[in-house]
């Protein structure tokens, strides 16, 4: 008798096949529309190493596989940073997370960036809409606000989503700020005066009895829990890839540009019941790594053994399953209305997930490429076939390529480059960077800096008690789990360290 998890997967395989061969049908003729539409569509916390397209074991992500028989697929994209508000600052404006300066949780890039988003580079002619699960990315959207035409809040598709913040669109950054503190409960986030300790404390129960009624009520379809995001907010992916399906398919006056940033596969792990426990009896022949030293820089309960991680790891990669599944219905749409004839469909990450070292998550000063190697699809309208790019890549590119693609000039401090093969690159550097711990405006006294030349990868942490100038060098292609570091005795060492220090005096 077949099984349960084999017969999901060949339902996989057969419902892919459509789409497939419809994907690699000869475009329809180009619509009235004088230019395209723009779809730039972000997974939170999408790690690139949980992926088959990159070489990953677990078939977690079909749709995007057959996504990438129509696309460019670049193969050694980064990340700007190792969490969200880097990560999406440097998608936005095309620059390093030392130029933007969006640094910490909760954070904002420097005003003088606002004018130089992806939203003011726009000619024109064209609409903007913008929407986020992730309250952290809609402060980042919230201050380009006059640049975009309609920033949804995240409660737009949300099934449950109370906090005040949304009470306070035009000031959603202090408002979401204000609204932890109200919420604290644990002493050691710092004292609370009675009166709010006394709100904090009840809001916990009135959030533990809410959670425990959403959970109830969608058990067997979500046996772990209804899928939410860090604040306890409530929402179903598929509403979501609904509303986005009807959006890009909808007729409109003029071209748009539309930026959505969905939070699956970001913890918590909570698929719909068809995915859970589909790679129970998989492994993935990812090697076990030697805890690192600045693991006790990461939050307590993000440092997990072996088994932990391994269990997380699982997890994760069905949770992923779940959100290319919901993927591959927006795919069909657009596919089925004509819409991804005339769309530029740019799919990509903030930033990865970590399984590895002792840690769980991406709150750590650690760049390792689980962290940092994140997808990048792109999809021009006609394209009928797959390009792949090795050519090591930025988050910090996006914005120069799209302006390239829509023929706008650049303009501001952007430090990434258009990518190939829309223009030629001569070989060059990128880097990412983690400095939660400093300062916005001054010296980056404490902080991780990665840095990608060819095969090799660089990193340098600074400023930490347990590493206080530390030194890593992996040559990716010989290493690509980062096992081997051979600072100490490759001949490309010190040109590399000059190369990454060279910059660091430029910008920090």
């Amino acid at each position: 008798m077949i099984s349960r998890r084999d017969f999901l997967k060949a339902a996989g395989v057969l419902a892919a096949a459509p789409l497939a061969a419809a994907l690699r049908r000869p475009a329809p003729a180009a619509s009235d529309k004088p230019s395209p539409d723009v779809l730039i569509l972000v997974f939170d916390t999408l790690s690139a190493r949980h992926m088959a397209l990159y070489g990953y074991p677990r078939r977690t992500t079909p749709n995007i596989e057959r996504f990438a028989e129509v696309s460019t697929v670049y193969h050694q994209h980064w990340a700007g940073g190792n969490f969200t508000v880097p990560g999406t600052a440097s998608l936005l404006t095309g620059t390093y997370p030392w130029t933007h300066r969006a640094l910490h949780f909760y954070g904002s890039m420097l005003p003088t960036l606002e004018a130089g988003t992806i939203f003011a580079t726009l000619p024109a002619s064209y609409g903007s809409l913008a929407y986020t699960h992730n309250p952290l990315a809609h402060i980042l959207l919230s201050q380009v606000r006059p640049a975009i035409d309609d920033l949804m809040l995240p409660a737009r598709l949300m099934s449950d989503d109370d906090h005040l913040a949304n009470l306070f669109p035009a000031d959603y950054k202090n408002a979401y700020n204000a609204e932890q503190v109200l919420r604290r409960v644990s002493p050691a986030k710092g004292f609370l005066p009675p009166s709010l300790l006394f709100f904090s404390v009840e809001d916990y129960f009135h959030r533990a009895t809410r959670d425990a009624r959403h959970n109830a009520q969608n058990r067997e379809r979500f046996p772990r829990g209804v899928p939410s995001d860090a604040r306890g907010a409530y929402f179903f992916l598929g509403d979501a890839i609904r509303w986005l399906s009807k959006e890009v398919s909808a007729p409109a006056s003029k071209p748009m540009l539309r930026y959505v940033h969905l939070l699956p596969p970001h913890e918590p792990y909570t698929p719909e019941s068809a995915f859970v426990d589909i790679f129970l009896n998989t492994e993935t022949g990812v090697p076990a790594k030697p805890v690192h030293p600045l693991a006790t820089q990461t939050a307590e309960q993000d440092r997990l053994s072996q088994p932990e991680l391994e269990y997380q790891r699982r997890m994760y990669d069905e949770y992923l399953a779940y959100a290319d599944h919901y993927l591959g219905n927006l795919l069909d749409a657009m596919e089925e209305s004509g819409a991804l004839a005339n769309t530029i469909v740019i799919f990509t990450s903030d930033h990865g997930q970590l399984f590895e070292r002792g840690i769980h998550g991406h709150t750590t000063p650690m760049l390792y490429e689980g962290l940092l190697h994140i997808p990048l699809l792109i999809h021009l309208p006609g394209q009928t076939s797959r390009l792949d790019v090795e050519t090591p890549t930025s988050a910090a590119d996006i914005l120069p390529t799209l302006t390239h693609l829509l023929g706008r000039p650049l303009f501001g401090p952007v430090e990434g480059r258009v990518l190939p093969p829309f223009a030629s690159q001569e070989e060059h550097p990128v880097f990412a960077v983690e400095a939660k711990e400093s300062s916005k405006w001054g010296h980056l006294g404490r902080a991780s800096f990665a840095m990608r030349l060819g095969e090799y990868k660089l990193i340098h942490y600074r400023g930490y008690p347990e590493a206080p100038d530390t030194w890593e060098l992996y040559n990716l292609e010989n290493d690509p789990e980062e096992l081997e570091n051979i600072f100490a005795s490759d001949p490309q060492a010190a040109a590399l360290q000059s190369i990454l220090l060279r910059k660091l005096r430029e910008k920090v």
